[in-house]
């Protein structure tokens, strides 16, 4: 934690950076299944899209911040972009041929999925576009 912190504050995505930097140093993340965190999820609909973004957004300006990333290297991210939710779906169906009976609920929900996966892709473009503006508090909500 000296060498690769401390975590950047008032963002999203500090514990992505943080691991990009000892990652570097050929360190690697270990999975310990014993370790158990809570985490607060959002609870309705407008609340999950609005973290999304948020989470989306923050790990954006991350990026832009720890990889110094250009206007032209920010404007390839982008328009990757405009395809993502589309990849993604793409993606989570393929992955869904490990378990296939789980595909009529995804089928189900797939329109909510798609949401997320917009909302993900417009909370990161939104990052690339002023990716120096750290927001207060990545809890507070916005009027």
């Amino acid at each position: 934690y000296d060498r690769y912190g401390p975590f950047l504050d008032a963002t999203y995505s500090s514990d992505t950076a943080f691991q990009w930097r000892a990652r570097r140093d050929g360190h690697r993340v270990q999975y310990i299944p014993s370790i158990r965190v809570i985490h607060q999820s959002p609870t309705g609909l407008r609340h999950f899209l609005r973290h999304t973004a948020e989470h989306r957004r923050g790990y954006a300006r991350v990026k832009c911040r720890d990889r110094s990333l250009s206007a032209s290297g920010r404007g390839r991210e982008m328009a990757l972009l405009t395809v993502t939710p589309i990849l993604l779906m793409g993606a989570t169906l393929v992955r869904l041929r490990v378990c296939p009976r789980y595909l009529p609920q995804f089928l189900a929900a797939s329109p909510l999925v798609f949401l997320g996966y917009a909302a993900r892709s417009w909370g990161e473009l939104t990052g690339y576009l002023d990716p120096y503006k750290w927001f207060q508090n990545p809890f507070s909500r916005r009027p």
